[in-house]
């Protein structure tokens, strides 16, 4: 019995590393990581097996999509450039494994602790990020301007940097394609979200507002129209709280995004949308070749290459599709397509009434898709994987019960 203890509680506390994902995607941290859970597999093998059989509909409905990007290994090309990308998509089922290895009666303590964990870790990470910038670029300002004259001029300069990616990847031992503006938007959603649940209105309140001011400085248009929704719903909350002075508060930053997002999308207009027009155009002439099928899950990025070079858009080299819709697309065709989308169809549809909150994540994962490969990155694949399971993992011990008045004291 306090073996089966000891491992349970080894499991939740791999369950939490994982929270912190943020901090391992440098260096050999994540490898090591994914060796102790392969080694937790072998060890948790018999119990891992029966939870399989009692949820294989389930689970074979939220991994049916994969199976055509691995059928699609066949006809690629490139077949190293296939396998990093099929490695990386396959992380999206890494926390099945975990949740199913946890018995239930832990299922509630998970979720908890990403309610906790999560946003912390988010908030602590997006403090190194902007430390770690100041530094950089007043050194950068320094070079180019000399000394500035006082601590404003400096910030302006700062808040007005053209951002392509956040970190430079020649002094930080984060991987600079782990932390691009995008991604880092969606885990900053998803942590406005979970605060959702804390019992400590203030605070809760307070690191929302931080959240959402961080996306708006950091521009990543696609999340700022999420965050300014959210917060939407927020001060609707408030509202009905009768709290008018903190809704006031969120209406008003709301304001200043919109503000943010029109002068930020004057500047960049030009570069960023005829870019983004030239891949959909790219994107959509490849998906013709093989439209059943696809081009095989390897092939995608020279193709588009290619095309970009007839196309003399220069910008656009080495550029994805930009939509994992259309991603799927091109790997595995409309049949691969349609199987995605059945595949989260039957997902939202199974877990609606469960956990709004775990649900509205879901949403915004999805709607992130539309702008972004988010399952052609680590740190996506992550961020889906791991609230999407929960969600499930939610609805299977909460079949007879509503679990939408959780709250964390």
């Amino acid at each position: 019995m306090k073996k089966n203890r000891f491992l349970d509680y080894v499991n939740i506390s791999v369950f939490v590393l994982l929270l912190n994902f943020q901090f391992f995607l440098f260096n050999q941290v994540f490898q090591i990581l994914l060796i102790w859970i392969a080694t937790l597999i072998i060890i948790f093998k018999s119990q891992l097996l029966k939870n399989i059989a009692n949820n294989k509909k389930l689970i074979f409905i939220s991994v049916i999509w994969f199976l055509p990007l691995l059928i699609s290994l066949i006809y690629s090309s490139d077949i190293p450039n296939a396998l990093n990308q099929i490695k990386k998509v396959a992380l999206v089922f890494v926390f099945p494994v975990i949740i199913l290895m946890v018995p239930q009666s832990y299922s509630k303590k998970l979720f908890k602790l990403s309610c906790i964990i999560f946003p912390i870790s988010t908030l602590l990470f997006v403090i190194y990020i902007v430390t770690r910038l100041l530094f950089f670029w007043y050194d950068n300002y320094v070079i180019q301007y000399g000394e500035p004259n006082s601590i404003l001029q400096y910030i302006h300069f700062v808040y007005n940097h053209r951002f392509s990616y956040l970190l430079e990847s020649s002094d930080i031992q984060i991987v600079s394609q782990f932390v691009h503006k995008a991604y880092l938007g969606i885990n900053i959603l998803i942590s406005i979200v979970l605060l959702e649940f804390w019992k400590t209105k203030y605070l809760k309140l307070l690191l929302q507002l931080l959240l959402l001011v961080t996306l708006v400085v950091f521009k990543a248009k696609a999340q700022i129209i999420v965050g300014i929704l959210l917060g939407a719903y927020i001060a609707y909350n408030l509202l009905k709280k009768q709290k008018s002075i903190l809704a006031l508060a969120i209406i008003i930053l709301g304001f200043v995004a919109v503000l943010n997002f029109n002068k930020v999308y004057g500047k960049i207009k030009n570069l960023t949308l005829s870019s983004r027009v030239e891949i959909a155009k790219c994107s959509y002439e490849i998906s013709k070749e093989s439209f059943l099928f696809g081009i095989g899950v390897g092939d995608v990025k020279n193709r588009l290459n290619e095309c970009y070079l007839q196309k003399e858009c220069n910008d656009c080299t080495n550029l994805n599709s930009h939509n994992y819709y259309m991603n799927i697309l091109l790997s595995s065709g409309v049949l691969g397509l349609a199987l995605f989308i059945f595949s989260y169809a039957k997902i939202i549809l199974y877990s609606k009434g469960t956990n709004k909150e775990l649900l509205m994540i879901l949403l915004i994962i999805l709607f992130s898709m539309l702008f972004e490969n988010i399952y052609s990155r680590m740190w996506g694949c992550l961020s889906g994987g791991l609230f999407i399971n929960l969600l499930l993992s939610q609805k299977l011990i909460n079949k007879n019960e509503s679990f939408i008045s959780t709250k964390i004291q």
